[in-house]
């Protein structure tokens, strides 16, 4: 398996969770000429959805929400909170009117967000002050930063999405289940997820198998009947249904314009077809040469 993106796969499940909301996510917000990355800002839109309930930690957003992500492979030290500050500093001359004009202090709020507690910042002499289960508060000079410790973080429906990057394979099958993502097409990215923490030795109750199944049924309709009949041959898909599982979801003429008659009428009786067609409906689906060929090659068989 090719090494995860952590900061991307994390970032764009930011963005699911805000999709349409009155927050814009923005990854990897270039913020010098020498190419140095905020990995995530959430800023205030002026349009969007009202969000009801946000996971634990982000209860309280501002207007600029600039974030620091480390992974269950990284730590949170004092160097990437070097880096937040820094990152602060120039985003907020970056996005201020002026330099006579900056964006209010109060309008801007620093999180560093990490799988693993950080100890490296208590061993560096930095105190973490609980605020709740995995909530702390950094003060770092003159600047209030939000710590959350995602494998802390309690399994509840508001958390899913923190679950999902808690560390632990338990926590991600409940993150699995239990996040209600906006875009469907996004949910693609638990594949990744599932296959690092299956590497890890994880024990995995939900399987891909499992994943697969939910991710096809639930994106399913977005596919026309021609897009989901010309993948397989007849006997793929006539193997796997009975008739009246098949033929009630298409038309005749959904389901004969893509087979011969041969291909359809050789997997049932005749009952089972006309049972779900009438014999107008079958036969106008083909020329009178094709019909007396099928009635010769019948008759040779009798």
């Amino acid at each position: 398996m090719s090494r995860i993106n952590w900061h991307r796969v994390f970032g764009l499940t930011l963005i699911d969770f805000f999709l349409d909301s009155e927050y814009e996510v923005i990854l990897e917000k270039e913020l010098t000429a020498k190419k140095q990355f905020l990995d995530i800002a959430i800023i205030k839109r002026k349009e969007g959805k009202a969000i009801t309930e946000l996971p634990e930690g982000l209860e309280e957003l501002a207007a600029h929400n600039l974030i620091t992500y480390k992974s269950m492979q990284e730590s949170l030290n004092t160097w990437a909170i070097d880096e937040l500050i820094g990152h602060y500093v120039n985003y907020r001359k970056q996005e201020s009117q002026s330099l006579h004009h900056l964006i209010p202090v109060e309008k801007i709020k620093l999180f560093a967000i990490c799988t693993r507690y950080p100890k490296s910042l208590e061993q560096s002499g930095l105190k973490l002050e609980q605020q709740q289960n995995a909530v702390f508060n950094l003060t770092y000079g003159s600047h209030q930063i939000k710590v959350l410790v995602l494998s802390k973080m309690p399994k509840a429906q508001r958390n899913a999405i923190w679950q999902l990057f808690s560390g632990t394979g338990e926590g991600f099958v409940y993150g699995g289940q239990n996040y209600n993502w906006h875009s469907r097409q996004d949910k693609a990215i638990l594949n990744q997820l599932y296959e690092f923490y299956k590497q890890k030795g994880a024990v995995m109750p939900y399987t891909m198998d499992d994943f697969v199944r939910d991710y096809v049924s639930e994106n399913l309709h977005v596919l026309s009947a021609d897009e989901v009949l010309k993948r397989y041959s007849s006997d793929e898909v006539l193997g796997h249904y009975s008739p009246d599982e098949v033929l009630k979801q298409y038309s005749s003429d959904e389901v004969l314009k893509h087979y011969s008659p041969d291909e359809v009428l050789k997997q049932y009786s005749s009952d089972e077809v006309l049972k779900h067609y009438s014999p107008d409906e079958v036969l106008k689906q083909y020329s009178p040469e094709t019909i007396k060929a099928f009635l010769e090659k019948l008759e040779k068989k009798g």
